[in-house]
C-alpha cells in the first residue's frame, strides 16, 4: 500500500521498516512482498526507533536519512512522525482504524452488524459507529452483535471496543445522517441506503467509502487496489488517502520575457507599493531601466 505508490511517482530508493519478532524473525509473508517489490532497503525496526532512524539515518549501517515518511503505526509511532516532521516530511499522523456504517431501514442488520465488527476487530481503541434513520434496525444489528461475538477468535478485543467506542446514533432524516457523517469524517464508511447513489453524492467526509450491500470493508483492505492508508480523526475533512500524489514534489516554473514582464509591471508595482515591499517594485522597475539606458548608449555612440 505504501510502495507501489511511491514506484509510480518514480521515488529513487524505497525503504521498507518493519519490527522483527521475539525470535529476531521477520514476518515471512512480508519478506516475500519486498522481495517481490524489489525493495531497495529493510529496516528491522519498528516504533519510534525506526522513524528515528528513517528520519536522521544510520550511517554505520548506509542508510542515509529518507525525504518523506510514510504509512500507519501505535501511538509511539504517529507521536514520533509528528516529532520528525519538522526535518522530513510525513503523510499523516495516523489515530486509531475507525469505521462508520449509514444504513437505513432498507439495510441487512446482519450485514451491518458484520461491518461493525469488522472494524472493531483493529484493537480495542477503534470506533465502530452505526448511524441509521431507523431505530429498529439499531436494535436488531445491537442483538445481532450480541449474537456474532461469541463465534469470532479475536473476542476480548472485540468486546472493548465496542463497549469503550462502539456507538449507534438515531438520526431524524437523511440529512441529518448525512450531515452527522460529514462532520465525523469517518476513516472507513460503509453506505447501505435505498437511494444509494444519491446519498453517497453527497457524502464529502470520508476516508474510502464502501457503496451498498455488496461491499464490505475487507474488500478495501485486501482485493479492490484501493489504498487503504487513510486520514483518521477527521482528517478526511481536508485530506485524503495515501496515494502518488503523496510522494509528489511540485516546483514552480516561471519564463516571463521583456514584453509579458511589461504588460504585469503595472499590477506588480502597485501591489508591492501597497505591502510596502519596494524592493521588489524596484527589481521590475530597474530592468526597464536597464534596458532603457542601453539602448541610448546604442543610439549616441558615435560611427565609425
Amino acid at each position: 500500500m505504501t510502495v507501489v505508490p511511491a514506484q509510480v511517482a518514480g521515488v529513487a530508493e524505497i525503504v521498507v521498516a518493519s519490527p522483527a519478532d521475539p525470535n529476531g524473525a521477520i514476518d515471512p509473508v512480508l519478506l516475500a512482498a519486498a522481495g517481490v517489490l524489489e525493495i531497495d532497503g529493510l529496516l528491522v525496526a519498528g516504533g519510534a526507533q525506526a522513524i528515528g532512524a528513517l528520519a536522521f539515518g544510520l550511517p554505520d549501517e548506509g542508510l542515509a536519512p529518507v525525504d518523506r515518511i510514510v504509512g500507519p503505526g501505535n501511538a509511539w509511532v504517529t507521536a514520533a512522525k509528528i516529532e520528525v516532521s519538522s526535518i522530513v516530511g510525513i503523510d499523516l499522523p495516523a489515530g486509531p482504524s475507525e469505521g462508520m456504517v449509514l444504513a437505513d431501514s432498507t439495510a441487512d442488520p446482519i450485514l451491518v452488524a458484520a461491518d461493525l465488527v469488522t472494524q472493531a476487530e483493529h484493537g480495542p481503541d477503534s470506533p465502530a459507529i452505526l448511524v441509521t434513520t431507523d431505530r429498529a434496525l439499531a436494535d436488531v444489528v445491537e442483538a445481532e452483535i450480541d449474537r456474532l461475538l461469541p463465534s469470532l477468535e479475536r473476542r476480548a478485543i472485540l468486546e472493548r471496543a465496542l463497549r469503550e467506542h462502539g456507538r449507534i446514533v438515531i438520526a431524524p432524516d437523511i440529512d441529518a445522517a448525512i450531515a452527522f457523517v460529514n462532520a465525523y469524517a469517518p476513516e472507513h464508511l460503509s453506505v447501505d441506503v435505498a437511494d444509494l447513489e444519491a446519498v453517497v453524492e453527497r457524502l464529502d467526509s470520508a476516508g474510502s467509502l464502501f457503496v451498498g450491500p455488496w461491499a464490505p470493508e475487507s474488500a478495501g483492505d485486501y482485493a479492490t487496489g484501493a489504498n487503504h492508508v487513510l486520514p483518521t480523526g477527521g482528517l478526511a475533512r481536508s485530506c485524503g488517502p495515501l496515494s502518488v500524489e503523496t510522494y509528489g514534489r511540485f516546483s514552480q516554473v516561471q519564463r516571463i520575457d521583456r514584453a509579458g514582464l511589461a504588460s504585469i509591471a503595472e499590477t506588480i508595482g502597485t501591489l508591492a507599493t501597497a505591502e510596502g515591499l519596494t524592493a521588489h517594485r524596484n527589481a521590475v522597475e530597474v530592468r526597464f531601466r536597464a534596458s532603457a539606458a542601453q539602448k541610448d548608449a546604442v543610439s549616441t555612440a558615435p560611427d565609425r
